[in-house]
Order: C-alpha cells, then sequence, then structure tokens
C-alpha cells in the first residue's frame, strides 16, 4: 500500500466537503468546480474560459458501473448551464482517486 492509497479516504472526506450538486448526464454527481488555472492544470487544449471539475472516481463508478472514466462529448450542468466534457485525466494517472475534467462552452 502506498501513500496515495493510505490517504485516499481522507482526501475523499475533505473533496465532498468542498463539492456541490452537479448533473453529469442527468446524474446528481456531487463535483468541485473551478475556473482554468494555466500554471496549475496541466491539461493540453484547455482556453480561458473552460472550467475544471474534479469528481471522486468511485463516486463517478457508482453512479456509472458500466463504464470506469468519464467520456469526451459528456455533459455537465453547473447552476442552469451545460459544459460539454472535452477531456480529462486520472489523478493519479494509475489508480484514480479523482477525474479532473475539462469542462467547455457554458450555453444555457
Amino acid at each position: 500500500m502506498n501513500l496515495i492509497d493510505r490517504l485516499a479516504p481522507a482526501v475523499r472526506t475533505i473533496h465532498g466537503m468542498m463539492t456541490r450538486g452537479q448533473l453529469y448526464n442527468g446524474e446528481a454527481m456531487p463535483a468541485f468546480v473551478r475556473g482554468y488555472q494555466p500554471p496549475v492544470d496541466m491539461i493540453a487544449g484547455a482556453q480561458q474560459q473552460d472550467r475544471i471539475a474534479v469528481i471522486d472516481a468511485a463516486v463517478f463508478a457508482a453512479k456509472f458501473p458500466a463504464r470506469p472514466s468519464p467520456q469526451r462529448l459528456d455533459k455537465m450542468t453547473i447552476k442552469n448551464r451545460t459544459y460539454t466534457v472535452e477531456e480529462w485525466r486520472g489523478s493519479p494517472a494509475d489508480e484514480p482517486v479523482f477525474f479532473k475534467v475539462l469542462l467547455r462552452g457554458g450555453t444555457v
């Protein structure tokens, strides 16, 4: 067991305290959403008005058991605005505790 495995329960608890309910493909999904920050976010192709959603991988798996991860062109609704998943990555990459999802759009 490595450090990430040991810290995952505590980090998930803290993440849960900072999330708000969003809709991901029509399903309620707690997610922490923030603006794109160029020095912090290492996601290729991100633009200034994009959003980053951080989703607990275990919650995602429970909501969508037929697939292990987000997919491009999925939809997330945040405060009545609909965003499209442009890309995503697991954090950490090999066995994700969280998914960092690049959202684009924001149409009403």
